[in-house]
């Protein structure tokens, strides 16, 4: 089931995502913002047998939408969990009528690319030294 996060979630959310990008971990209180004080973003969880596996941050701001966060536990990985969360975006993307969607992903992360470019997103640039280890990014697009 995916469903729009609550502030109880935080604590596993923060888990989560500690688990799955340690250095460039996003905080508790990076979470709480995205849930209580930034009116673009929604955050949705994808809940399995009453345990958070997964979670997408999504900003829609006015004709713009962006992916600006995704994880899903490394147990339920290439399970179709993110594919799952991408979907329900997708559909939120189309009915507030987005001209595209933007994401940033790392270029060593070639399973999440590949994922990416199944949903119709395009690399168009890169983001020098965009995570906290110097890797860089790719900027993806999707109109």
């Amino acid at each position: 089931m995916i469903r729009k996060a609550i502030i109880s979630d935080i604590q596993y959310l923060t888990k989560l995502e500690k688990d799955l990008f340690q250095d460039d971990a996003w905080t508790y209180s990076d979470f709480e913002e995205q849930i209580t004080q930034n009116p673009y973003a929604s955050i949705y969880v994808y809940q399995f047998e009453k345990k958070i596996i997964g979670y997408i941050d999504l900003w829609i701001a006015y004709e713009n939408a962006e992916i600006a966060n995704i994880g899903v536990d490394k147990n339920y990985q290439r399970k179709g969990i993110a594919s799952d969360l991408l979907s329900f975006c997708m559909e939120k993307v189309n009915t507030a009528r987005c001209d595209n969607i933007t994401l940033e992903v790392r270029i060593s992360n070639f399973s999440a690319i590949s994922l990416y470019e199944k949903f119709g997103f395009k690399k168009v640039s890169i983001r020098k030294n965009y995570y906290a280890d110097g890797e860089n990014a790719y900027l993806m697009v999707k109109h």
